[in-house]
């Protein structure tokens, strides 16, 4: 075989491989989680890894191609090395990891596992035994005019694709970076706004009262006037600080609001494109980590990557869905009242609740990609139907605090309290470590419940929580099930979560409430509530706020 036409026969291996390992990758996919995406990097019928591997399989390991033995481990160990390197490269290249095997035993930095090696092991025996004959024979008929013209065809449109996808990556990281940024300045001017009004103000308020003390000294017969005066400046500072910090938290949230908005324009906009671009990419790859702006990679995903519309159980959960609604909205409360617990209903009471939690706090909607409307959400349910004042304080993605802006927007909370902006007896109810698990790489629960001694035992040292004016409850995630963001992994570590949060707060001294252990009814992705899961979570909890009170 002439150097030419053994060029021609590894050019041809190289595509056919690739668009017979992209149909492999579609109908695992399909299998394993019902869903037929386009699962190339690439945006054509191409998975260049494969055609990688095979070509050089074919290439290296042809001569021992009768020994079976060797084929196997000679193919598992080829296949696994491109695999590697594959993903790191890619990483390198885009700051993205496509696939991850962190969660399967005997992994190699989440690129290669043995589980994948043993099987790759398996498909290209199968391959160079009964697939690659047939290759071989083809690529060999059409050795000549008819074979190169397709082939330098497929070659144009494969480098055209690349090109795309590149360009498509590269925009897709200049996005996620600007809502990193934009997210950046909305913590920063929210910390800067604060210090500087509130700085200013009280430093205003010092020195005009202190000179007014400072009269008073000069004269001896207004000493008990100077400790009046003392009382009144720490009792004006107070009502400042209140003020202040109720005028920061208001032009927060407009800042914050306009974050959203900004975001949801951007997920729009690669929702229109779910079979090109971005859009295809995420919904491709549902499980992809970037390296530097994954919290703003998991929030896309999430608000892009709904299977609404794509089966009949979606299509059917949607209808359910839109039907809750209706029924809520018809009959109010008085249904909302009939299936409160007895314990609730009693009578209407006073006080505040302060739910500070995930994307299950702030009423995130699987089935859309939005919010729920408030008569669904299982926080304003508690509201309308015991009388006590509830804040939703839950933020999509969010995990437990463990950075000093996170702290303090927290502690922000219990300032208010301690300073009287809520109506008593406020109870702060914390339900976290979802994300922690399944955001951060081989993340156990033993992990979140240290992150979450942390937070508490901060917590604890606050006057509000010393004095009593504030009870802290901590709540355990409702468990998940294998979906768009849990694998088994999660499902276990989640699970185990919740035995390791009673026995912290046994320890601490702190309420606990189970909400791990109720039946909550899961939407399609395997880890937010149905409208039936909110009122589930809320009737749980009613419970929960007898118990405490």
């Amino acid at each position: 075989m002439d150097m030419d036409s053994k060029l021609y026969y590894i050019l041809a291996y190289f595509i056919l491989y690739s668009f017979l390992g992209w149909c492999l990758e579609v109908a695992f996919n399909a299998v394993t989680s019902g869903r037929i995406v386009n699962r190339g990097f690439l945006n054509g019928p191409l998975c260049p890894i494969y055609g990688f591997g095979m070509t050089a399989v074919i290439l290296i390991l042809t001569p021992v191609k009768d020994n079976l033995l060797l084929l196997f481990f000679g193919g598992a160990m080829f296949a696994t090395l491109i695999e590697l390197a594959g993903g790191f490269i890619l990483l390198k290249l885009f700051s993205m990891r496509w696939w991850d095997y962190t969660n399967e035993p005997f992994n190699l930095g989440g690129y290669i596992c043995l589980r994948f090696s043993a099987a790759w092991g398996i498909c290209i025996l199968f391959a160079m035994k009964i697939i690659h004959p047939v290759v071989e024979l083809n690529v060999y008929l059409l050795d000549g005019f008819i074979g190169h013209f397709l082939l330098i065809a497929a070659y144009l449109v494969f480098a055209a694709d690349l090109a795309a996808t590149v360009m498509t990556i590269t925009k897709l990281n200049k996005r996620l970076s600007r809502l990193n940024e934009f997210s950046h300045d909305i913590r920063s001017f929210s910390d800067e706004l604060t210090d500087k009004i509130g700085k200013t103000a009280f430093d205003a308020n010092i020195r005009y009262q202190r000179g007014r003390v400072q009269a008073a000294l000069g004269m001896a017969e207004l000493e008990e006037e100077l400790d009046e005066l003392r009382d009144r400046i720490d009792t004006d500072r107070a009502r400042k600080r209140s003020e202040l910090r109720l005028r920061t938290e208001e032009i927060r949230d407009r800042v914050e609001e306009s974050f959203e908005s900004i975001f949801e324009e951007t997920a729009e906009r690669i929702r229109k494109h779910k079979h090109f671009g971005y859009g295809r990419l995420l919904r491709a790859f549902p499980d992809a980590k970037h390296a530097q702006y994954n919290e703003e990679l998991r929030r896309l995903i999430m608000a892009i990557n709904v299977q609404s519309g794509e089966t009949e159980y979606v299509k059917s959960a949607e209808k359910k869905n839109t039907q809750d609604r209706e029924a809520d909205d018809v009959q109010g409360e008085e249904t909302d009242v009939r299936s409160a617990p007895e314990e609730a209903q009693k009578s209407s009471k006073t006080g505040t609740v302060i739910c500070f939690g995930d994307s299950n706090t702030y009423g995130y909607d699987p089935y859309t990609g939005s919010r729920y409307p408030s008569s669904v959400r299982w926080t304003d349910i508690i509201e309308r139907e015991t009388g006590i004042k509830t804040v939703n304080a839950g933020l999509n993605g969010r995990q437990i605090p463990h950075t000093p802006y996170e702290l303090s927007e927290l502690i922000s909370y219990l300032d208010k309290a301690a300073e009287g902006a809520y109506d008593a007896p406020v109870m702060l109810w914390i339900m976290l470590g979802t994300n922690d698990i399944q955001m951060n790489y081989g993340y156990t629960a033993e992990k979140a419940v240290e992150r979450m001694r942390s937070l508490l035992t901060e917590l604890m040292k606050h006057r509000a929580v010393r004095e009593q004016t504030v009870k802290l409850c901590v709540i355990s995630p409702a468990g998940v099930r294998e979906g768009s963001w849990s694998d088994s992994r999660c499902v276990t570590e989640i699970d185990r979560l919740r035995g390791l949060l009673q026995m912290l707060c046994g320890e601490l001294g702190l309420c606990f409430a189970d909400l791990g252990g109720e039946p909550i009814e899961l939407g399609p992705d395997g880890d937010h509530f149905t409208p039936a899961g909110h009122r589930r979570a809320a009737d749980f909890m009613m419970q929960t706020l007898v118990l405490q009170n």
